[in-house]
């Protein structure tokens, strides 16, 4: 990837990993390389795939450019349901992507860490995907130092219906998160009050 080439190109096809799990870092780092409106990343449910793994195979594309695959029509129905909600989320969404500057709150991800997180900043708005990877710790604090002292409102963007609980301590600049289980992952809505 560079911008000799990436200057005459619209798409860049990120990895052809398959394993949505190690996926979730690709992804996370990828906008240190390419902007994330070019960066296309591959989501691939499988029919046997659990909600939680359809919700966190969506979340690895959402705040970049999604490339829908996998075996949609044998998707059973509420798998089917939370595709359909990730893509329309992606289209409510997809026109700040180009304006907003990336951010990692927890750092540049590396596949030893056990959550990742990938920001995008736009105005008095940001976007934060949050990965759960392995660990056993199922609370995670995030700071997001942009929006330090301010009154915000977060929200859960994607998926609306599966379990998250999340705080914000303006003070101290620290998003707190609790999710399910290992290898869960979430879209958080954060906008200035």
């Amino acid at each position: 990837m560079n911008y000799a080439m990436l200057s005459r190109c619209s798409i860049q096809s990120l990895s052809d990993q398959s394993d949505y799990r190690k996926l979730a870092v690709i992804a996370a780092a990828a906008p240190s390389a390419v902007t994330p409106e070019q960066c296309g990343v591959w989501s691939y449910p499988s029919r046997d795939s659990s909600p939680e793994e359809v919700a966190f195979n969506m979340v690895n594309a959402l705040l970049l450019r999604v490339h829908q695959s996998g075996d949609l029509a044998g998707l059973p129905p509420e798998s089917f349901a939370l595709v359909r909600e990730g893509l329309d989320y992606y289209k409510s969404i997809r026109h700040d992507i180009p304006k907003s500057i990336p951010f990692w709150p927890l750092g540049l991800p590396s596949f030893d860490d056990e959550w990742i997180s990938l920001g995008l900043k736009c105005n008095d708005k940001a976007y934060l995907a949050v990965w759960r990877l392995g660990s056993q710790n199922d609370t995670c604090s995030i700071p997001i130092e942009i929006f330090k002292d301010r009154e915000i409102a977060v929200r859960c963007g994607y998926p609306a219906n599966l379990k998250a609980s999340y705080w914000w301590n303006k003070n101290s600049g620290i998003l707190t998160m609790k999710l399910p289980g290992c290898y869960t992952a979430r879209i958080f809505e954060i906008s200035v009050l």
